[in-house]
């Protein structure tokens, strides 16, 4: 993945999370936390999902957190 495809992924993610769909959005992102991915990348990533409302994000930490991936 390349900086332009993680910020383009974390939109689609946090697509995602604002519609509720938090299932969803974990199903795409865990296979990205299960190998190793520069974390700069996950940075990207993350900044473009935490542009959903707060009251969307909290069941999809919850979700990542419960996996316990290193990026989760």
């Amino acid at each position: 993945m390349r900086t332009r495809q993680a910020d383009e992924f974390g939109r689609r993610i946090g697509e995602l999370v604002t519609a509720g769909k938090t299932t969803q959005a974990y199903a795409h992102l865990a296979p990205v936390l299960a190998q190793r991915t520069p974390f700069s990348l996950l940075v990207r990533v993350g900044r473009e999902v935490d542009n959903s409302p707060w009251r969307c994000m909290d069941p999809f930490l919850e979700k990542g957190a419960a996996a316990g991936t290193e990026g989760g």
